[in-house]
């Protein structure tokens, strides 16, 4: 397997997994977000990579800024998609762990998710980290919004965070 960085010839297959990885009333909705966030990669500076096997794509995942005020850098995670015939083989894990080397080599102080906390807890991601940064809308499943901190941010208090408007969706949430 290897992990590269997406590009605008990758949309097509990039749709298709997430079609093909998310229930039908989602699918739609999150594919549509991945493709423009990949979109928009230059203007927001979002981060895109593809795991491929044998030159086909299999999965992906999608990093963008996260505005949270004044010395403080930070990124949410999402979305992470993976082929179906090929989850539950590291293929999300790998993914994962190369966007988060690639953004805190960026000094990024703070990665947030909105995911199962059994999963992404392998990456250091906590629901504690996240108490200073309350999540944009209301979510239906609170535990899921997380956070890991590679290094402190200055303001300690809560920070309102801002998104780039492709994730400004409430449905999303």
């Amino acid at each position: 397997m290897n992990i590269r960085k997406a590009t605008d010839k990758d949309i097509k297959n990039i749709h298709q997994i997430y079609l093909q990885a998310f229930a039908d009333e989602e699918a739609e909705l999150v594919s549509g977000v991945a493709i423009e966030l990949l979109r928009q990669s230059n203007k927001q500076n979002n981060l895109n990579f593809v795991a491929t096997e044998d030159q086909k794509i299999i999965g992906h995942i999608a990093l963008s800024p996260v505005s949270i005020g004044s010395g403080c850098a930070g990124h949410i995670l999402a979305p992470l998609a993976v082929d179906p015939r090929f989850q539950k083989q590291g293929v999300g894990s790998q993914l994962v762990k190369h966007s988060l080397s690639i953004v805190q080599n960026r000094q990024t102080n703070i990665v947030f998710v909105y995911g199962d906390p059994k999963y992404y807890s392998r990456f250091g991601f906590s629901v504690k980290a996240a108490n200073n940064y309350p999540p944009p809308y209301s979510l239906e499943y609170e535990q899921g919004w997380q956070a890991v901190i590679f290094q402190k941010c200055r303001a300690e208090s809560s920070q309102k965070l801002i998104f780039v408007p492709a994730l400004q969706n409430p449905a999303l949430w």
